[in-house]
């Protein structure tokens, strides 16, 4: 049995990964100083109650650093200490976490979930325009690959896993998965044990939920020759949403100013003059829903789904921006935001009681994290589906249709 396999258990077709402990050591942010440890765990990190960090402090499990840099004159400060110091400028914040990561899906691709006939929805078949690899291939890896080169690897990500290793993923996170289990090919069997093991550095980001076509360079050089593509706007993108009602045949963009609320993180952001082009595909009106093709000129976080949410258009099963969930009050400047903490103190207690509804009552024997129910497929699977990336007449990444777009 290899590591990873000790590492991973697999239950009622979802991917576990046993919960395990990281060391994390952390430099101190400008805003954190003259504030206590406790004070900024629980400001920053309301995903946990404030017993957690008084739990964390309290067991030695959290250590200030003063003077970290010096080998003679630092000073660690631990246990009820940390109530009362004072955080200042080069301290850093050493912590234990004991990490429940989220399952995702045990067959992260299946086949009979996508529909491969482009003419379904299209006027004429559309067929993969790519590079010719160059000699490199991924075996034996779950993510399907689209392509593959010395520096270019292009999956079809499935839905639910998140790009790169983030709170409650590690292991199962897109660039992870490709670490672990990529099996170099003959070709590049003459490469030394840190060559083989390389790293998988994302070119740009897709929701977590959100599936389709995910560039990521095998060295900074690819990354940074895509993110001035991108920034450019020399790259073409291409999604298809699925959406509740009728959607317009009048409404052709949406430019919108995106403001994204992160709640959890107590994190309110704008970006200005986003652009999204729209046009509906088709309407189910048994159903009340609509596919609609969906070009973002330019690359805001959660841009789709907010400008679809704003067009009175939300979609369908989309978790934050629908109807009745936690960020369905549209708003499109900050000046709207009046009192910011009360802003977003209201959001944090309704995402807390949408969490609650998961809530198994039970604490795990050794961080005392409440232990949640596992996911639905339904649960981590959105109706949004990144088509295809294009550099004019280049090249083109492209993926087949999810089944859900067939209405």
């Amino acid at each position: 049995m290899t590591g990873i396999e000790k590492l991973w258990k697999f239950k009622d077709g979802l991917r576990h990964v046993i919960p395990y402990t990281h060391m994390y050591r952390t430099s101190c942010k400008g805003r954190w100083f003259g504030r206590t440890v406790y004070d900024v765990y629980c400001s920053e990190f309301k995903n946990q109650p404030p017993e957690y960090h008084a739990m964390k402090i309290k067991t030695g499990r959290m250590k200030l650093i003063k003077n970290p840099n010096s080998k003679k004159h630092f000073v660690e400060i631990q246990g009820d200490d940390l109530f009362n110091t004072l955080i200042e400028t080069g301290d850093k914040i050493i912590h234990d976490e004991h990490i429940h990561e989220t399952p995702i899906r045990d067959n992260l691709f299946n086949a009979e979930t996508r529909q491969r006939d482009w003419s379904y929805i299209f006027d004429e078949p559309m067929y993969l325009n790519k590079p010719e690899p160059g000699g490199v291939t991924t075996s034996g890896c779950s993510i399907p690959i689209i392509f593959e080169d010395e520096n270019l690897i292009v999956v079809d990500k499935p839905c639910g896993i998140p790009v790169h290793p983030t709170q409650g993923y590690f292991y199962n996170s897109i660039t992870e998965i490709l670490r672990q289990e990529t099996i170099p090919s003959t070709s590049s069997s003459s490469l030394s044990d840190n060559e083989s093991n390389k790293s998988f550095l994302p070119c740009h980001r897709i929701d977590k939920l959100t599936s389709g076509v995910l560039m990521i360079g095998k060295n900074n050089e690819a990354v940074s020759n895509i993110k001035k593509l991108m920034k450019s706007k020399s790259l073409e993108k291409e999604y298809i949403a699925r959406v509740k009602g009728k959607f317009p045949l009048n409404i052709e963009y949406c430019q919108d100013n995106i403001v994204y609320i992160y709640a959890m993180k107590n994190i309110v952001k704008e970006y200005k003059n986003p652009l999204t082009y729209f046009k509906r595909l088709s309407y189910d009106p048994i159903l009340n829903e609509s596919t609609v093709h969906c070009k973002p000129v330019t690359g805001f976080p959660h841009q789709i789904r907010i400008h679809l949410r704003n067009l009175g258009y939300p979609i369908s099963n989309d978790p934050l921006y629908s109807e009745g969930k936690i960020y369905d009050k549209i708003i499109k400047s900050r000046d709207e935001i009046i009192d910011g903490e009360q802003f977003i103190e209201d959001y944090v207690i309704k995402a807390n009681s949408n969490r609650d509804l998961l809530d198994t009552n039970l604490k795990c024997q050794i961080c005392s994290k409440s232990i949640y129910v596992d996911p639905q497929p339904s649960d981590i699977e959105l109706y949004l589906h990144s088509l295809s990336y294009q550099y004019e007449n280049n090249w083109r990444f492209k993926t087949p249709l999810p089944l859900w777009s067939r209405i």
